[in-house]
């Protein structure tokens, strides 16, 4: 199966040119351009599985240097800033590769990848326990490592 079995050809050559010149990647504007934004989950799991060259359920930072040349061949390398922010947008677990899951919690977050502040959420997971009478802050006190969620009674 190809990229241009769910994408079009001419939204693929539109994405790819958008971003020609190093560090201009950007993969929210990306999937919106190439139209994956707007695929439904289905369609978003076939070009997950195209992307995912190893086929072991990640897209790994190796496999993200290569991403545009997946869309196109002849197309440029990511730098390792742009890989840097595709992961920190789309890497819900910070485990350093993005799995299918993460892939369409991103595509959904305003129609494609943008950082995972939502009212609610953390990290891109519902927060809160009201049946037990706690709440999860929102902040991350100073000193304490991000992503560490703190229970106050309430």
């Amino acid at each position: 199966m190809s990229l241009s079995s769910v994408l079009s050809a001419d939204a693929i050559d539109s994405a790819i040119k958008d971003c020609q010149a190093p560090d201009s990647f950007c993969p929210k504007k990306f999937f919106q351009l190439c139209g994956l934004a707007k695929k439904s989950p289905q369609d978003v799991k076939k070009v997950f599985g195209i992307l995912d060259n190893d086929g072991n359920g990640y897209i790994e930072e190796d496999e993200l240097k290569g991403f545009l040349q997946r869309f196109s061949p002849g197309a440029r390398a990511l730098t390792d800033k742009e890989i840097k922010g595709f992961l920190s947008a789309a890497d819900d677990d910070s485990d350093g590769r993005i799995g299918g899951d993460e892939v369409e919690g991103a595509r959904e977050r305003s129609g494609g990848l943008t950082p995972r502040a939502k009212s609610g959420t953390r990290l891109g997971k519902p927060v809160g326990n009201t049946s037990q009478g706690t709440h999860d802050e929102a902040v991350t006190p100073m000193g304490q490592e991000p992503g560490v969620v703190n229970r106050k009674e309430t």
